[in-house]
């Protein structure tokens, strides 16, 4: 979800901050984000 949002976001600055408030909401409800993972 985070991914589809960043790639509509204006500036690499808004990109950021979607995906900082992504993990947070994401650690409040003790899962992780899977997008990112290696």
């Amino acid at each position: 979800m985070a991914a589809a949002i960043e790639s509509k976001a204006a500036t690499s600055e808004d990109a950021q901050f979607v995906g900082r408030r992504a993990e947070e909401i994401l650690s409040w409800h003790g899962l992780e984000n899977t997008e990112n993972q290696v």
